[in-house]
């Protein structure tokens, strides 16, 4: 497989008492990432919206957790991304978390599910550190089924099912 293409929910993690406790994804709005292999051991990424988001991966939260996957694999080749974001950055409802947790399970699914989904969370929690901000309370619901508690973040975190029926061979994060 060459191509995958993801779609990562918005989220909301404040859920009633309890700041951070308790979160659960949203059916939209999404942001959408394509992932292509390319021969340059390295990170592309494009954007394919109106947000200016850095296309530098070493400022990019997809981009540095696709290098950590790299890095970590020792691959001769790397990634290129394209992202449309769904939701703005800054909003609140996971955009960052929806990028790097998107970038990752879309990369493992073309190095044929080698990483298990604690080394996917790992990865993601390093792109969205570029961010210098909180990050496992907007990560977990992405990733997880329905309303999800967040104090086993670490063993939830991510799941995606495969549409085999889809011609674009796309992954959802649930």
């Amino acid at each position: 497989m060459q191509e995958v293409t993801v779609i990562a929910p918005a989220t909301v993690s404040n859920v009633v008492c309890g700041f951070d406790c308790l979160g659960f994804a949203l059916a939209g709005p999404f942001d959408e990432l394509t992932l292509r292999l390319m021969a340059e051991r390295t990170v592309r990424i494009r954007h394919r919206d109106k947000f200016g988001l850095p296309t530098d991966p070493q400022k990019n939260v997809a981009g540095v957790a696709l290098l950590a996957m790299i890095k970590e694999a020792r691959l001769d080749h790397g990634f290129e991304i394209e992202i449309r974001k769904g939701m703005k950055p800054g909003s609140g409802i996971g955009s960052s978390a929806a990028s790097a947790c998107a970038a990752v399970v879309a990369a493992n699914r073309i190095l044929d599910d080698r990483f298990s989904e604690l080394d996917l969370v790992r990865f993601a929690i390093e792109g969205e550190l570029v961010r210098r901000a909180p990050v496992m309370p907007t990560m977990s619901p992405p990733a997880s089924s329905a309303v999800s508690p967040l104090s086993d973040r670490t063993t939830r975190l991510i799941s995606c099912s495969w549409n085999s029926q889809s011609s674009s061979r796309r992954l959802s994060i649930r």
